[in-house]
């Protein structure tokens, strides 16, 4: 009953905030900025072939609608409270791809942020261009680390509305909220 009112709640902020759930407030996302900050020699922020890698998530979201239907049920599992060295080598790698990686986890693998991906797209909470104030400098892109071309697509399904595009924009042209922006333009 619990993960139920949780899951409701959960929805009930994607559906009008969109994926400012994972930009703000999800404990795993913060997790892996944490991890990025720590320095290393090797930092990669995009690789090749990393546009069909998002679609990952996409499978994992459908996957977790389809099982249900095939007789599987999550709470009908044990697990064990053992820690097991193949566990303790998984986790070591993941906090070092973390490390190397920016939200590796949200960018290819996260379900729910898959599911609030779409929903970014139609939520009340928006990020709006005013193209009268853009200059099409690409400053918002450029500190973009889910590499969304911001002044093209404010909405996109990975955007995180962590707000750095706002921050870095020099014409204060992105603005973000559900009420309309005073801008004359709504989005490019």
């Amino acid at each position: 009953m619990i993960n139920t009112i949780f899951l409701v709640m959960f929805l009930l902020f994607a559906l009008i905030f969109g994926k400012l759930f994972c930009g703000k407030v999800c404990p795993i996302g913060y997790l892996q900025e944490w991890l990025n900050k720590i320095p290393f020699p090797v930092k990669i922020s995009k690789f090749m072939g990393e546009k069909w890698f998002v679609y990952l998530k996409y499978v994992f979201l459908a996957v977790m609608f389809i099982l249900p239907f095939f007789g599987y049920e999550q709470s009908g599992h044990e697990h064990s409270s053992e820690f097991s060295v193949t566990q303790a080598i998984i986790w070591g790698i993941m906090f070092v791809v973390f490390i190397i990686v920016y939200r590796p986890f949200c960018k290819f693998l996260c379900p729910y942020g898959a599911l609030m991906g779409v929903i970014n797209l139609f939520s009340p909470y928006r990020y709006r261009i005013d193209g009268e104030k853009c200059i099409n400098c690409d400053k918002c892109a450029k500190v973009c680390k889910m590499n969304v071309n911001v002044h093209k697509t404010p909405n996109h399904p990975e955007c995180l509305r962590c707000g750095k595009c706002r921050k870095a924009c020099p014409k204060k042209a992105i603005c973000a909220g559900v009420k309309i922006c005073p801008f004359t333009q709504d989005e490019k």
